[in-house]
């Protein structure tokens, strides 16, 4: 965007809190000269690009204030924000998950939960590990559920993260019998209707 200021134009207005770029002049009658003067090609290419984003964000250009736009209150703002939240992640975290089913409360994932939104979860393992099945992982009202299964030697499908095998770890890090621990990220998208 250009600030209308003196170095744009000779006929500009003074800044003002809702436009603190500066503001353009009106011609003080349809035959005067003491204003700008707008040009199709230019005011088609600004508010065509604006109308642009609008109509991409919201679908349709209906919901458009007809207000000009400025700081305190703007349709191109609100369509760039609408634009940024489809596409933005709620969470993006890499956590140690051992066992099969592991929670991951909404607030340990810093995310506001209400039953009006809808979410989508994802993870993976964070490094390879071919034995293992994909992650799956699903949004509750309780959290982001993660559980894991892999393959044993002989094929079969098994529930959670290995058993520590004896010397596989360092002493006092794990108890005898307890699952190891995977590293897995995780991502949480807000999804919209």
């Amino acid at each position: 965007m250009i600030l209308i200021d003196a170095t744009y134009s000779e006929y500009t207005g003074g800044k003002t809190p809702e436009y603190p770029g500066g503001c353009a002049k009106d011609a003080s009658t349809d035959e005067g000269f003491d204003g700008t003067e707008y040009k199709a090609r230019w005011h088609n290419d600004v508010i065509g690009a604006m109308h642009a984003v609008f109509v991409a964000a919201f679908g349709d250009i209906n919901r458009v204030t007809n207000r000009p736009d400025n700081v305190l209150d703007s349709d191109f703002l609100r369509a760039i924000k609408q634009l940024t939240k489809v596409q933005a992640d709620v969470a993006r975290v890499v956590k140690n998950i051992n066992g099969a089913e592991t929670i991951l409360t909404w607030s340990e994932l810093n995310v506001f939960y209400s039953e009006e939104r809808h979410f989508a979860a994802f993870a993976s393992f964070n490094g390879k590990y071919k034995e293992f099945l994909p992650v799956k992982a699903w949004a509750e009202e309780d959290g982001v559920h993660v559980y894991i299964r892999y393959q044993d030697a002989d094929g079969n499908v098994i529930d959670g993260t290995p058993v520590i095998k004896w010397n596989t770890g360092k002493w006092g890090t794990y108890k005898w019998g307890q699952q190891t621990y995977m590293s897995t990220n995780i991502i949480v998208k807000e999804v919209f209707e």
